[in-house]
């Protein structure tokens, strides 16, 4: 990651207007492939997240205010102390020891447990944005490439 002089002043300044942001570097381009196919089907031993989700917090979303709202990617984002801690008491049970395969979500794209983590991260918070929750880009650049340093 590549941070601008003023990175941290940004995030301080739009945290003291409203600390109930989310962070985020970019958002998915297309929605429910590869890992993100987690979120509604199940796999063995593993339950589709949205239904999980609505299931554990007693709601009723649906895959329309998900797309409607958008889902960040590369796990890469900021948020509130109180929201991690939300977020993981439902997350928590998708770490299984025996989730070390590689799936196959039927449209061509293999993913593993940490591609589906990804989705369901940016599921979660996406969702916080219909319990109140405002998204603000982060002032970074992810780069993809790196030059090696030499000693």
């Amino acid at each position: 990651m590549i941070f601008p002089e003023s990175f941290f002043k940004n995030i301080e300044c739009k945290i003291l207007s409203n600390s109930n942001t989310i962070f985020y570097l970019d958002f998915f381009k297309s929605q429910f492939f590869g890992g993100q196919t987690t979120i509604v089907y199940d796999y063995y031993n593993i339950p589709a997240g949205l239904t999980s989700y609505n299931n554990f917090f007693n709601k009723n979303y649906t895959i329309e205010h998900l797309i409607t709202n958008k889902m960040i990617t590369n796990n890469t984002f900021l948020i509130p102390k109180e929201m991690y801690e939300k977020m993981m008491s439902w997350l928590i049970i998708y770490f299984k020891d025996d989730i070390n395969e590689i799936y196959n979500s039927g449209d061509g794209h293999t993913f593993n447990p940490g591609h589906m983590l990804e989705g369901l991260t940016g599921m979660f918070l996406s969702l916080e944005i219909n319990e109140g929750a405002v998204y603000e880009q982060l002032d970074l650049s992810h780069n993809h490439y790196y030059k090696e340093l030499s000693y």
